[in-house]
């Protein structure tokens, strides 16, 4: 009460000397920080009864969207909020205000301007007071103010922010702003710079700033609020000005210096925080005119000023003067030198002198906001037009394959009993047929002719290499044509031909000629007679002959995506079967034996497979779930959680369907699924070869698609592709979006190297660079193949049943308690274990009496899993808060819920109901028919081969996409539900239209890198050639035009060749003109061609 008093005596003994700032005519000097300004703007609101109009003015605005990742509100001002009052007792004096406001809350005050904060409606729009000045050409100056936040209170009020800006944008801004944030705790000051994110070292807190330390630790060079040296720790003091005194009761100085060379922020008389650096150093520092600012507060951010606005009654925050002195744009160059020439310092009015009142005189234009000046940019024509013919072609060709492959796709032309000459005119033809578990004749197949020469097509170095692969929608089926007239050919994953000797190691049989029989083994290192012997001039020339025009009628194969299945080198979803190739059988995955369906001699349909089109239909469901889960955790957070709802309907949906649809669950069963892809095909053959491939392939499998799609999202934000995300918590409600770009590429490179390597349940520090953060599954994945492949090779040993299945029940109870998600991917195990070793199925569904209590059983435990957060929405218990409590602290050996107390675990660390619905669900949809037939119908699985690209990549297009539809919808007036419905459209038809593109890219990248690296690890690499092969190495080293009798034999060979070759015949010619050529090709090459032709005879190379 003594400084209010003190303040009104002051204010009448100055008020009667008062000096009128107009007639300092050469400006303002600063003799503390050695700075001169030109103008001023004085004004003391304990003085007068009205806000002067000449100087400031009343704001009355609302909106269209805040900016912050947490600013739930949008803001507003009104005229009504903004007044003079007398509030020094109860009784309290309006002196002048446009419209009286009901329901005020106040606290004891002199004379002030006094800035409400109403509460907020049902718009989420929160109406302030703000005042701000007529000059708008204000550039650099010492802004200071005596001020008082609003008070805290009680009752379900929350926090304001009381505000002294200079703001031009985003960008060009400074400001220092009290926050009271109803707490004595976490109510502090602070002092930003272009919008930058409240972090609590740049200010102070109310319990530290009456302290002469305040915050201050200048020998800390992470701390960012000081950049000039200090003293014994203590932040630089300022002369002649008071320290600061309790917030919550008291008046306190605030100030800003703003020059070209440094801003520095004061508070009392202590340097809280300074940003140095030249004006024009490249930095983002302000540098423009603005006008200044001092408002009254909030837009719900819980990390500056608390969680909401107030509401149920309004808040006041006071301001008793303002004191500005600056520098103006409106001086011209004129101007500024007759005002060089006339004044220095000594003539200059002080910044300290208390009398000085009202401002410099202005011209109107001061009134005008700064506009960037025209910098003469001209449109770059020739540039646009390059890159315009370049879209378009790019576009024609994308249209083109579109048409042709999707829209209107040819139907591959085949032939009953296509036959071919061989050589010349013999028509004869040889009847090959394969052997893999049934017979099934081939047709002869068509050889391209060329120069009257057998031409084979193209070989690969190896039986296992990829092949190329055209994507088809619904699928990512390999099809090669590699032979004028032949159908696409199936190929396993691993490169080979279905139903072909190269689809397994060994032990298929390939009957090349009638009666004579050669193992695939033999058929990879033996070159095959068709009547046409190599020679160094044939371009089979020692190498194996093709056969990948041989095979079946064409047969589409699907490929489990990498996040939740195999490495792609053997199981795949052949027509809705997911199978293997073992010992030159097709076997389906399923238990139950069923025919394999190899197609019959007449071109008769193959016979109907065991269909397991469920276990894609599942994925494929799961996956459109985790997607839906986030759109709602993005634009309807109260259909999953408790907090702001746009419509009651929001919270019914949470207690009805929410609890089943938009369950984070839903993931889970990617891990066990994927388990079970590992590891079927060694717990069928037990071999360790099987092992060696996954570990060797799993993680390129997985990382190399990943790297690609996170570097597309890096150069996307980068480019701004996320800017409008900032703005939708203020209309969508949820503070659940937020990623940042990278701070630097070598960031980018670490944080991705870092989900090789970082052990669950450590969160990946790229979940904060990528939308949605989904990729905290990748490190999950990653430590579940090793356990999943490990525990296969361990259980596969253990050949008696109960004990097998107790140790399964052990390591999933253990890694249960030990919060790993090994758990899931060894129950995963345990029923591929169940399915392939004991084919229990078969005798579950002989037995009615235990199969549908079984059925039922496991339907409840899924629902009960699922239903955790149904109980938690009407009754407030959750059973993952007391699980919590059960494991134990890592630090004092107790439970947690002794030690520190049980609370609701994260995200990423696994769960009990997780473990339950993940066995629960993967039983049941192994068991019942009913719904296998559900999640198999085509729509569904026409996702299935695209749930990879779903997965990565839903979270930009939210993101980015349904950002900016939702901000602008939103600022058009349009109703939320209606904003819903476009956001929702637009989003999905961007996602699925994205998918015949970006799933091609991503399966390539890492189907056929694995594929390499494989063959590469595991394959004898081609014998090195010579670069003039076939033809020796003294080709032209032996060369002597001074006396061509040297090197005579290499001389005339190499001419005779080239001589034949270039009289058009080929080698054609070469057997009609050239005798000695044509008996090198109908004869074994002599001794002396063997020597001129020294590489004719070597073994053979397969490429």
């Amino acid at each position: 009460m003594k400084s209010l008093l003190a303040i009104a005596s002051l204010a009448a003994a100055v008020q009667a000397s008062s000096l009128d700032a107009s007639t300092c005519t050469c400006g303002f000097y600063d003799e503390a920080q050695d700075n001169l300004w030109t103008d001023s703007l004085i004004v003391y609101f304990n003085e007068t009864g009205i806000i002067p109009p000449d100087l400031f003015v009343p704001q009355d605005y609302r909106n269209r969207w805040e900016q912050g990742w947490n600013s739930q509100f949008i803001q507003g001002a009104s005229i009504d909020n903004s007044w003079i009052g007398d509030t020094t007792t109860s009784n309290w004096t309006v002196v002048e205000s446009n419209n009286s406001l009901s329901n005020v809350t106040y606290h004891p005050g002199p004379q002030a301007l006094k800035l409400f904060v109403s509460p907020y409606d049902d718009k989420h729009v929160v109406v302030g007071g703000a005042i701000s000045s007529q000059r708008q050409d204000i550039q650099y100056g010492s802004f200071r103010s005596y001020m008082k936040g609003a008070q805290n209170f009680t009752g379900g009020q929350s926090g304001t922010a009381l505000s002294m800006t200079l703001e031009y944008n985003m960008t060009q801004q400074i400001s220092l702003n009290i926050y009271n944030t109803n707490s004595n705790e976490t109510a502090w000051i602070s002092t930003l710079m272009n919008h930058e994110f409240p972090n609590r070292y740049l200010g102070v807190n109310y319990t530290n700033i009456t302290d002469p330390h305040f915050g201050a630790n200048c020998s800390d060079p992470n701390d960012q609020r000081y950049g000039l040296e200090c003293t014994n720790n203590v932040a630089p003091t300022l002369s002649g000005a008071n320290p600061m005194k309790n917030p919550w009761g008291d008046y306190n100085n605030m100030r800003i210096d703003w020059t070209p060379e440094v801003i520095n922020y004061w508070l009392g008389n202590k340097l809280s925080r300074t940003v140095p650096g030249a004006a024009d150093d490249g930095t983002d520092r302000p540098s423009v005119p603005v006008p200044l600012t001092l408002k009254h507060w909030s837009d719900g951010n819980e990390y500056a000023m608390g969680k909401f606005p107030p509401k149920n009654s309004s808040t006041v925050a006071d301001v008793v003067y303002i004191r500005a002195f600056f520098n103006t744009t409106s001086m011209n160059a004129t101007q500024q030198q007759a005002f060089n020439a006339r004044c220095n310092k000594t003539a200059a009015c002080s910044t300290e002198n208390l009398e000085l009142r009202g401002s410099t005189p202005y011209p109107p234009e001061s009134k005008n906001a700064w506009v960037q000046a025209d910098t003469g940019y001209t449109m770059r024509w020739p540039a646009i037009a390059v890159m315009a013919l370049c879209l378009l072609l790019s576009l024609s060709t994308l249209s083109n394959v579109i048409l042709r492959r999707i829209i209107l796709p040819s139907k591959p032309k085949t032939k009953e009993s296509p036959t071919e000459s061989v050589i010349g005119n013999n028509n004869s033809s040889e009847d090959m047929s394969f052997t893999s578990g049934g017979t099934t004749p081939l047709a002869a197949h068509r050889s391209p002719i060329a120069s009257g020469y057998v031409t084979p097509a193209r070989t690969l170095r190896n039986s296992s290499a990829p092949t190329s692969t055209t994507f088809l929608p619904g699928s990512a089926a390999a099809s090669i044509r590699e032979h004028e007239g032949v159908p696409p050919v199936p190929r396993l994953p691993n490169g080979s031909i279905e139903g072909s000797p190269y689809a397994s190691h060994a032990g298929s049989k390939l009957s090349l000629f009638k009666g004579a029989d050669v193992t695939g083994e033999e058929i990879a290192t033996t070159p095959l007679d068709l009547s046409l012997p190599a020679t160094p001039f044939s371009p089979s020339f020692s190498q194996t002959r093709n056969l990948s025009f041989i095979g079946r009628p064409p047969t589409m194969v699907t490929y489990a995506p990498a996040v939740i299945g195999d490495t792609g080198n053997e199981e795949v979803v052949r027509n809705g079967v997911i199978a293997e190739n073992v010992k030159g059988k097709t076997v389906p995955v399923s238990s139950s034996a069923a025919p394999t369906g190899e197609a019959t001699s007449g071109g008769a349909k193959p016979a109907p497979r065991q269909k397991i089109d469920y276990l894609a239909g599942l994925l494929a469901v799961c996956s459109t779930l985790v997607s839906l889960t986030h759109y709602m955790l993005t634009f309807l957070p109260a259909v999953i959680n408790v907090t702001y709802a746009h419509y009651d309907s929001e919270n019914w949906a949470r207690k009805t369907v929410g609890w089943f649809f938009f369950n984070e669950i839903w993931v889970v069963l990617f891990f066990t699924t994927s388990s079970r892809f590992l590891t079927t095909k060694y717990l069928r053959t037990g071999d360790l070869g099987v092992i060696a491939e996954k570990t060797t392939s799993r993680t390129f499998r997985l990382m190399i698609p990943i790297i690609g799609v996170i570097f597309l999202e890096y150069f996307l934000m980068d480019v701004g592709a996320l800017d409008w995300l900032q703005y939708l918590p203020s209309v969508s409600w949820s503070v659940w979006p937020y990623t940042v770009v990278y701070q630097n590429f070598g960031a980018f490179i670490s944080e991705t190297l870092e989900l090789i390597y970082v052990i669950p349940n450590a969160q990946p520090a790229i979940t904060f660079n990528y939308c949605t953060g989904v990729l905290w599954t990748i490190p999950v994945q990653l430590d579940g193949s090793w356990t999943a492949m490990l525990g296969a090779i361990v259980f596969y040993e253990i050949k008696t049943p109960y004990k097998r299945f107790s140790y399964y029940f052990v390591v999933i109870l253990t890694h249960w308690y030990a919060r790993s998600w090994g758990g899931l991917f060894i129950a995963g195990l345990c029923m591929a274990d169940l399915d392939v070793t004991y084919k229990y199925r078969k005798a579950l569904y002989a037995n009615k009496f235990v199969y549908y209590p079984l059925l039922n059983l496991v339907i409840l435990i899924a629902l009960a899993s699922l239903g955790n957060d149904l109980v938690s929405n009407w009754t407030g218990f959750n059973l993952q808060i007391v699980e919590d409590g059960w494991h134990i602290d890592k630090l004092t050996g107790l439970s947690i819920s002794q030690a520190s107390g049980a609370k609701f675990p994260p995200y990423y660390v696994p769960k009990l109901n997780s473990l339950t619905f993940a066995i629960a669900a993967q039983l049941l949809v192994e068991w019942s028919t009913v719904l296998q037939k559900i999640i198999s119908i085509k729509v569904i699985l026409w996702l299935f081969p695209h749930i990879f690209t779903i997965y990565l990549f839903h979270g930009f297009i939210f993101w980015s996409v349904g950002s900016a539809v939702c901000v602008g919808m939103s600022a058009a007036g349009a109703p939320y539900w209606a904003n819903m419905i476009i956001t929702f459209i637009s989003c999905y038809a961007v996602l699925y239209l994205s998918l015949p593109i970006i799933t091609p890219v991503v399966e390539a990248l890492g189907k056929s890198a694995t594929n390499t690296i494989w063959s590469s690890a595991s394959e004898q690499p081609a014998p090195k050639r010579a670069t003039t092969y076939p033809f020796p190495k003294d080709l032209f080293t032996s060369r002597n035009v001074d006396n061509p009798t040297e090197g005579s034999d290499t001389m005339s060979s190499a001419s005779s060749f080239s001589e034949n070759m270039c009289k058009g015949g080929g080698m054609k010619s070469m057997s009609t003109t050239d005798s000695s050529a044509s008996s090198f090709i109908d004869r074994p090459p002599t001794a002396d061609e063997t020597t001129k032709w020294p590489l004719a005879t070597e073994k053979p190379v397969h490429f």
